[in-house]
């Protein structure tokens, strides 16, 4: 059985209004299932270099606690874990910080025609206005770079009073802004030619 009609076939609890982490995780998940359900496979190459990363630094972390040898003989090796581990974890969060940015979803292209995507949100804490950016997933100085899409609108719009979410409305305007962006995307290979 497929993983996304299983997911859909779950019906999703109520959430508190009040809490916006909460109203955000919940939007977030449904657009990206969205994006994927388009026909979008994920890359995972950002993922997996922030595993590697906190496995290295993690390596040094049990070098540090499980080195064979007693205290005095080890000082040197312990500070040099220390300074591994701050180095490596300032790495991994600076790393975070210029890659993901709000980014909750990096794809592949969906056809050798088209880029990847980005699909990134924000939802500002104790605000109402949600916002989606579909974006190219090629880098601002390549020709495939096209202006991102954009939606934003009130999360009252697409949840009930009771805390569940109106997933057809929503799931209608993510797939609405995904046309809009694939279809400027077409515009402009046309208009390369």
């Amino acid at each position: 059985m497929n993983m996304s009609s299983e997911h859909e076939k779950l019906p999703r609890q109520a959430i508190n209004l009040g809490d916006t982490a909460q109203i955000k995780r919940v939007l977030d998940e449904v657009a990206s299932q969205v994006v994927l359900d388009a026909g979008y496979p994920e890359n995972f190459t950002i993922s997996n270099r922030k595993i590697a990363l906190g496995l290295l630094t993690c390596g040094f972390a049990l070098v540090a606690q499980f080195y064979p040898k007693t205290y005095p003989h080890i000082t040197t090796v312990q500070i040099l874990c220390v300074v591994g581990y701050f180095l490596l974890n300032t790495l991994l969060q600076v790393y975070m910080m210029i890659c993901e940015r709000d980014i909750i979803l990096f794809t592949n292209p969906k056809t050798e025609a088209n880029t990847g995507i980005c699909l990134s949100t924000h939802l500002p804490r104790f605000a109402d206005k949600y916002k989606i950016v579909i974006a190219c997933s090629e880098s601002k100085s390549s020709s495939a770079a096209r202006p991102p899409m954009v939606l934003e609108r009130s999360i009252v719009d697409w949840f009930y009073e009771d805390g569940h979410l109106a997933d057809d409305v929503f799931k209608k305007d993510v797939v609405k802004l995904l046309k809009q962006y694939e279809s400027a995307e077409t515009r402009k290979e046309l208009k390369d030619r």
